[in-house]
């Protein structure tokens, strides 16, 4: 029979018998040695096939024998509430121990205004030690008082120098714009006010829900347009973690609207600069960040800031992402650690200042995570802080 050369084979391969039956007539008019030659040939591809097909299935099955799904699924947000169990080695000890612990705050209904109350307290008695303790080691004094009818908090590094003066680092807060306080957050800033032997002042903004947008960048604003008016703007740094980089950049986005001059430099540490649900990293590390997580801690907020109103989360001045950037802007450093879920928006953010010519430094840090820098005792976060200080000396030197 033609076809017995390849029926040996066939029967260990289905696939094999589509190529019997396609050659079978052709090979009826060649003579016998070519045959056997061909035959042998066909049976060799056959049985690669066959193998080739086997080791496909074979990547598709688990040791136990179960087949492997087409696709891996996100985590669902609830995984964000236990650890992520693998732990890098590549990062100081005291972040392998953050890093097995979870600190992401469960859902709250932060439109209400008693729940953001609530939250709001017990979030400043839970940063005050950390807070103080900063002010201690960092800081000659503080003072609370009012520019422009806005509530500030200003403070003078221990070894000010009267030389520095005429420079001062602006800083806006994080807490996704319905928590927070200056004066219980003075750790994320105090060491680099140090670092650079200048004040700084911390703006008290108000917060949502009693007070959404435009209220707290109006705040801004006032104090802005008051230091410029007294401070030459190129000796200003301005400062801003989460939903304070993103009111930063808010600022200066409206400070070149209105033709106001710019500061000297920006640093961000972590931007929450889109308030919808941006960017890959929103999904691929949740359970990851032991920080956040868009549904559990921030779509509330959101919404809050905006009173409800979902068509405000493309405002330019309220999610900076969209904003087109272009010179004259201050140059910008952006620190994100490579575990925090706001990663690709700041990589998106990155890259649009890049087209628009801006002056951009992007500083990621490896498994670091939502504002990393605040955790001042952290070796990275050290680190990070010295590179911000660096930064602004660079930028508003005499």
């Amino acid at each position: 029979d033609k076809r017995c050369g390849l029926a040996s084979v066939a029967q260990f391969c289905p696939l094999t018998s589509l190529w019997a039956v396609c050659c079978a007539d052709c090979l009826e008019s060649l003579c016998c040695h070519m045959r056997q030659v061909v035959l042998f040939v066909l049976s060799c591809a056959a049985l690669l096939t066959c193998i080739l097909y086997a080791t496909a299935r074979i990547a598709t099955v688990t040791p136990s024998g179960t087949e492997l799904p087409a696709c891996t699924s996100p985590n669902p947000p609830q995984a964000a509430t236990v650890p992520y169990c693998y732990v890098p080695t590549t990062v100081s000890a005291k972040a392998q121990q953050v890093l097995r612990t979870r600190f992401v705050v469960l859902g709250l209904n932060l439109t209400d205004g008693h729940t953001a109350d609530l939250f709001r307290a017990a979030f400043d008695a839970r940063t005050a030690g950390t807070s103080t303790a900063a002010v201690q080691k960092y800081l000659s004094s503080v003072r609370n008082e009012t520019i422009a009818g806005v509530k500030v908090s200003t403070a003078i590094p221990k070894g000010f120098k009267q030389a520095n003066a005429d420079k001062m680092l602006v800083y806006l807060h994080g807490g996704a714009y319905v928590f927070g306080s200056c004066y219980h957050l003075w750790h994320v800033t105090a060491a680099i006010a140090h670092e650079v032997g200048v004040r700084v002042i911390c703006i008290e903004y108000r917060l949502a829900p009693q007070n959404p947008f435009p209220d707290g960048l109006d705040d801004v604003m006032k104090v802005y347009k008051n230091l410029t008016a007294n401070y030459d703007a190129a000796k200003l740094a301005l400062i801003g973690d989460s939903a304070g980089g993103g009111l930063l950049l808010a600022l200066v986005l409206q400070a070149k609207q209105q033709l106001l001059p710019l500061p000297g430099a920006v640093a961000l540490m972590s931007p929450w600069v889109a308030l919808a649900r941006t960017g890959d990293t929103m999904t691929t590390l949740t359970g990851v960040d032991p920080a956040l997580q868009y549904e559990l801690n921030l779509k509330l907020a959101a919404l809050s800031y905006v009173d409800g109103n979902e068509l405000l989360l493309s405002d330019p001045l309220v999610s900076p992402l969209q904003a087109n950037y272009s010179r004259p802007f201050p140059p910008v450093l952006i620190q994100v650690g490579l575990r925090d879920s706001l990663l690709s928006m700041c990589t998106l953010l990155h890259r649009k200042m890049k087209a628009g010519g801006l002056e951009v430094v992007f500083s990621p840090w490896e498994a670091m995570w939502h504002v990393f820098q605040a955790s001042v005792d952290l070796p990275e976060a050290q680190q990070a802080n010295r590179e911000i200080a660096q930064f602004i000396q660079q930028h508003t030197a005499d």
